[in-house]
């Protein structure tokens, strides 16, 4: 038997489509015993030889919830539900909004609504996750994320701290990442550039302002690992796009703070 298609498509019409490697795995794993599945759905090393993607976790989900198999189900479940946390506690770190543990559990209490519908009646809304679900499960995350962190900024600008010269400590979620290369500026005008952009970043156009506001909270541009989560994987686009906004966006917020400053 094949699979199961998906039914989503994208605003060009164009289907969605499961990445080669995942549907290569799943044939795979249509051989395989349920104990040999579970085995293999307990390595959580991506890296290691016989890793199981979320994206097949989630196809084997579906699939056990279709057919009313109610106790692999569960299992499944159960470490789908440890992948989501151990995501959450990566991408959401203490410091970087008020209350992490709060935003971590409403992404993940909105999953959780999205897989509901997406068992039920709206199957298209569990599309996007059998085919890049890191990526999916970020778009979920920057609604929530990103307005827990504007009231944090507005709380800040009310009421800023004694020192706001102070350097920004190891712990800091908007630590520098690769400001010569990516920013173009020194690492001292960096750490003054850091704090007038944070405030002045909503004027940017969403193209522009997005790829520095994840650059600012410390997601690489591009990276080599596929599975990895990068600005150029959350906006779509390719790396060297991805440069020349941020490079457009750092450009307008000089003109703009120079100009605010004369």
């Amino acid at each position: 038997m094949g699979l199961r298609p998906l039914t989503k498509t994208r605003s060009t019409g164009q289907p969605y489509e499961r990445r080669p490697e995942t549907t290569a795995l799943l044939h795979e794993l249509a051989a395989l015993d349920r104990e040999t599945i579970l085995e293999r759905l307990r390595i959580g090393d991506r890296r290691k030889p016989g890793y199981i993607s979320s994206e097949c976790l989630v196809y084997l989900l579906r699939e056990a919830g279709r057919d009313n198999r109610s106790e692999w189900f569960a299992k499944l479940f159960g470490i789908l539900d440890c992948r989501l946390r151990h995501n959450l506690a990566h991408t959401i770190r203490y410091g970087a909004v008020g209350d992490a543990e709060t935003v971590r559990e409403e992404v993940r209490s909105r999953f959780f609504e999205v897989l509901a519908r997406g068992l039920r009646s709206e199957p298209e809304r569990l599309d996007p996750f059998e085919v890049m679900f890191d990526g999916a499960l970020a778009a979920l995350r920057r609604d929530l994320y990103g307005a827990e962190r504007r009231r944090d900024l507005r709380k800040a600008e009310l009421n800023p701290p004694d020192d706001e010269a102070a350097p920004a400590s190891a712990e800091d979620p908007f630590r520098q990442p690769e400001a010569e290369n990516a920013l173009g500026m020194t690492t001292a005008e960096y750490k003054i550039f850091r704090e007038q952009a944070l405030r002045s970043i909503d004027v940017l156009p969403h193209d522009e302002r997005e790829p520095i506001r994840l650059l600012l909270q410390g997601h690489k541009i591009d990276a080599k690992d596929p599975d990895e989560m990068t600005i150029a994987k959350i906006c779509d686009v390719n790396e060297r796009t991805v440069r020349n906004r941020i490079k457009r966006g750092v450009e307008r917020l000089r003109a703009s703070l120079e100009g605010s400053e004369s």
